[in-house]
């Protein structure tokens, strides 16, 4: 607890003016007073609002609504006198200093911070080389022919249901339900597109609890960053998304033609 004397409500003590001689043809000069005995000087009202501030924290942290509303009272008190006495508000930052600094400078520990006029310059970064660094592929390769892809063949895990038709005339609206070995996706959909096989500023986890079912990827941009051999790597395109619904992939052909368009000929 703080001392009795500066427990209580602190008022604010005027500051004393004294009126000096002014010289001929201009106004009087006015100047502060020292501070009269027996009032606390600022060194001990920093020690007061330290240990006030520290009080403050105990009560919160004990959830002690009544003693932390009694303590910050006492507190704001403290800082108001320390005004009435510095002339100066109270900034516990500008004080700190620590204690192996002091002693390496020989300054007491509660003298002002006096900032370095001529700091040191920062060593210059060397410049980034990006052309060591190729594409995984070359993105103008052409794809593997169809023929070296298994013939297609019906597969049970794949199917579409329709829930709802809409009875509106003219309408062809419906409520459909597709079937995928890595979940069920409700038509029609909100269906993000993560390009490089990754949503902007979301992850995983906050896909799944914004209900995603089914995320877009481009297979341009995956063939040129990070590569086919890096997805391979990893156990193919789920793992290496760490993603556990339903993925669909479209050809990246707009991207192809417009490559001319962002990267020249």
């Amino acid at each position: 607890m703080l001392p009795k004397s500066v427990a209580a409500p602190l008022a604010t003590q005027p500051r004393e003016m004294v009126l000096t001689p002014a010289a001929s043809g201009s106004a009087p000069a006015s100047s502060t007073a020292p501070p009269a005995p027996g009032l606390p000087t600022a060194a001990s009202l920093r020690t007061l609002i330290i240990a006030a501030g520290e009080e403050l924290r105990q009560a919160r942290t004990s959830e002690d609504a009544h003693g932390a509303d009694a303590v910050l009272g006492q507190l704001l008190g403290l800082k108001r006198q320390y005004v009435d006495v510095t002339g100066d508000e109270y900034r516990a930052k500008a004080s700190k200093r620590s204690r192996q600094a002091c002693a390496d400078s020989g300054t007491p520990a509660g003298a002002p911070v006096v900032p370095n006029l001529n700091p040191p310059k920062r060593a210059k970064q060397a410049k980034f080389d990006l052309s060591r660094y190729k594409p995984a592929a070359d993105p103008m390769e052409l794809p593997p022919p169809a023929s070296s892809f298994p013939p297609w063949e019906p597969r049970d895990f794949f199917r579409f249901e329709i829930i709802h038709r809409s009875r509106k005339p003219g309408s062809r609206a419906r409520v459909g339900r597709i079937v995928t070995p890595h979940g069920v996706i409700d038509t029609p959909a909100f269906v993000p597109v993560g390009t490089n096989g990754a949503l902007k500023a979301v992850d995983e986890r906050q896909g799944r609890e914004a209900g995603t079912q089914l995320m877009f990827c481009n297979t341009y941009h995956l063939l040129v960053h990070p590569g086919p051999e890096v997805i391979r790597k990893a156990g193919g395109l789920h793992s290496f998304m760490n993603h556990q619904g339903a993925v669909i992939t479209d050809s990246g052909g707009f991207q192809v033609r417009a490559r001319p368009l962002y990267h020249g000929p």
